[in-house]
């Protein structure tokens, strides 16, 4: 289902007759940007993995997260799937969020 849109609109360039001038505008302007700004989420998650577990800043488990989830928001958001940073990145802000939010609570 995430690549349908740009399939759709990878052919249709191939004959500019079909794409409505609209619809481009909005996929160039949403579907191709919007995605980028997980990079800046995926970059910050792994600035964090190396503050929890070089420096212990957090606790570890949230390092180990941070790790996972934001080197594959990193590595997703800056490859041609990088709409699938929209999913991963989320995934990674939302644990790390509770984490921080209920973590360590005395």
């Amino acid at each position: 289902m995430g690549s349908g849109l740009d399939t759709q609109f990878m052919f249709g360039f191939a004959d500019v007759d079909k794409v409505v001038p609209e619809s481009g505008a909005f996929f160039s302007d949403w579907t191709a940007t919007i995605p980028w700004l997980w990079v800046g989420a995926g970059l910050t998650a792994v600035a964090v993995a190396v503050a929890s577990l070089r420096h212990g800043a957090a606790p570890r488990w949230i390092g180990v997260v941070s790790l996972l989830l934001g080197g594959l928001t990193l590595l997703v958001g800056i490859s041609p799937l990088q709409y699938m940073a929209g999913f991963v990145g989320p995934l990674w802000l939302t644990v790390a969020a509770l984490g921080f939010a209920l973590g360590d609570r005395r």
